[in-house]
């Protein structure tokens, strides 16, 4: 089981502390609001999620990122900047997929506080949401509301991927950083 804290008016970056605590399982449970917009007093199912293997978590500054064991993506809580890779600013109160993605096979997701990273399992990173600082890795200051290519590393297979508020950082399967 795997429990988070609730989101809006909640803190999301207590995960690590209870992942410590709890075992891991395929189960989703987590603290959230589901469409309604107070706290919960215990543990709810994501029915969203019911039935579906989940293989990873990430949280950033109030938003969700789930990989599925199948692959797929969803995300869920705050959209601004397009952290959530919907092709929108909005806020999603149920984990939706990300159908931008829908064709690659997603094997690491993880967030930053504004924004999101995925690699597929061919090796190539997609990053999408707030662009400041250049953390996306386009080149540029420009945020995506949709997942995109990171196209300065095509050729290089990235077998690793964390974000930081202000940065994304990348293992290729050769050990370069």
């Amino acid at each position: 089981m795997l429990l988070t804290h609730p989101f809006p008016g909640g803190f999301h970056g207590d995960l690590h502390d209870i992942h410590t605590r709890i075992p891991y399982t395929s189960s989703l449970v987590i603290y959230l609001n589901p469409p309604l917009r107070s706290d919960q007093d215990e543990p709810t199912y994501v029915d969203a999620l019911r039935g579906v293997g989940v293989s990873q978590i990430a949280c950033g500054s109030g938003h969700t990122v789930v990989l599925t064991t199948d692959g797929e993506v969803y995300t869920w809580g705050r959209g601004d900047d397009g952290r959530l890779g919907h092709g929108d600013n909005g806020w999603k109160y149920v984990p939706r997929i990300a159908q931008s993605l829908s064709g690659q096979i997603i094997v690491q997701v993880t967030c930053g506080s504004y924004h999101t990273a995925a690699v597929a399992s061919n090796g190539d990173l997609f990053t999408w949401g707030g662009g400041m600082y250049g953390k996306l890795g386009h080149g540029n200051e420009s945020g995506h509301s949709t997942p995109r290519r990171v196209e300065g590393l095509v050729g290089l297979t990235v077998s690793q991927i964390a974000c930081g508020s202000r940065h994304t950082a990348v293992i290729t399967s050769t050990g370069a950083l």
